[in-house]
């Protein structure tokens, strides 16, 4: 009974402590980069290849070139942003879930990418996993709390 009431305890607090320790990863500054890109043609690929863990709003800043940026998703072949530049690129776009993601540069020029990612968050499978143990806990804490008296 003692064990069953400190699993169920466990359970209730499991979405705080993933939100703790979540907090700390998100504050911390993740980047790839820079990089070098040159332009890629039909006989050359160029790219940029990173996985991030969760959903968050990035930014990319390239400098000096001309031309257009590509991000993608690798595993689903789904665009995520497309940007024109010349000579500075600084623009936004949203790391839709945790995966894989790729960038192509098309134009003339090598220019140099880095990416920042600014707010990740837990995908959202992962919070309705936390949300569903702290429920399931508190309710099996409150059955075996009052079946205790």
């Amino acid at each position: 009974m003692r064990l069953a009431l400190v699993i169920s305890l466990f359970l209730m607090l499991l979405p705080g402590l993933a939100y703790l320790n979540y907090r700390e990863f998100s504050e911390d500054e993740h980047f790839i980069g820079p990089h070098s890109l040159t332009p890629s043609t039909s006989a050359s690929l160029n790219y940029i290849d990173f996985y991030f863990p969760s959903k968050a709003l990035a930014e990319i800043t390239c400098t000096s070139g001309s031309g257009e940026i590509y991000i993608a998703d690798s595993l689903k072949k789904e665009p995520l942003a497309n940007f024109s530049f010349i000579g500075t690129l600084s623009a936004e776009f949203v790391v839709p879930h945790e995966g894989n993601y790729v960038v192509f540069y098309k134009g003339s020029g090598e220019t140099q990418c880095i990416i920042r990612f600014k707010r990740p968050y837990p995908a959202r499978k992962v919070q309705d996993a936390y949300l569903i143990a702290g429920i399931f806990g508190s309710f099996l804490f409150a059955i075996l709390w009052r079946g205790r008296r």
